[in-house]
């Protein structure tokens, strides 16, 4: 059962309507057979879509993945790469990120849509500032994070799998194809260590 605090968050946050861009991720890893993927999405809507020359097109799709992993830093990097992609196509400078951390009101909104409700409640910050789950683990990737939330003000979205969010799907097919590779890959090279 989803925490209540989503209901807050969507509350007391902006609605999809009002952002500026949608970003949609996710992870994909398993815990004995290692290797991890991720993938992310850009959709073709928000406030800002039409700078980014997506023509007719749904959006920008970014993956990757690793040789040993687990779940929670996939989605997380899913994520993070994500926001690297709308940095990247903002062409976010040197100077405009000092403006955004002077003045957060120039931040541009992102609403990003999950199914790893820790990492949804870990990301979303209540109105004092502080957030509802602790930023304790993945000291590198939270790291990160605070350098994009320099310039973004993320509001996530939770998806259950009942919600059936398309893009969701497409987005996991993708990361559990990125794993498939690195796992595919580990056992070969493991294969090939053990004929040597």
């Amino acid at each position: 059962m989803p925490s209540p605090h989503h209901a807050t968050i969507e509350a007391e946050g902006f609605q999809r309507s009002a952002a500026d861009f949608v970003l949609v991720t996710d992870g994909s890893g398993h815990p004995k057979l290692g290797g991890g993927g991720w993938c992310a999405l850009l959709l073709n809507e928000g406030a800002l879509a039409m700078f980014l020359g997506l023509g007719d097109r749904p959006g920008f799709l970014v993956t990757g993945g690793t040789t040993e992993s687990s779940v929670d830093r996939m989605e997380f990097r899913a994520l993070l790469d994500g926001l690297a992609l709308i940095e990247r196509k903002l062409a976010v400078s040197k100077y405009d990120l000092a403006l955004m951390t002077e003045m957060p009101t120039l931040r541009r909104r992102v609403y990003w849509m999950t199914d790893r409700e820790n990492l949804a409640l870990s990301v979303a910050r209540k109105q004092d500032g502080s957030t509802y789950y602790g930023r304790n683990n993945a000291r590198d990737l939270w790291a990160s994070f605070e350098y994009f939330e320099r310039m973004f003000v993320v509001q996530p979205h939770f998806c259950t799998k009942a919600d059936h969010v398309a893009a969701l799907e497409l987005c996991d097919r993708h990361a559990s194809a990125c794993r498939q590779i690195f796992v595919s890959y580990q056992a070969a090279n493991n294969a090939e260590q053990y004929h040597t």
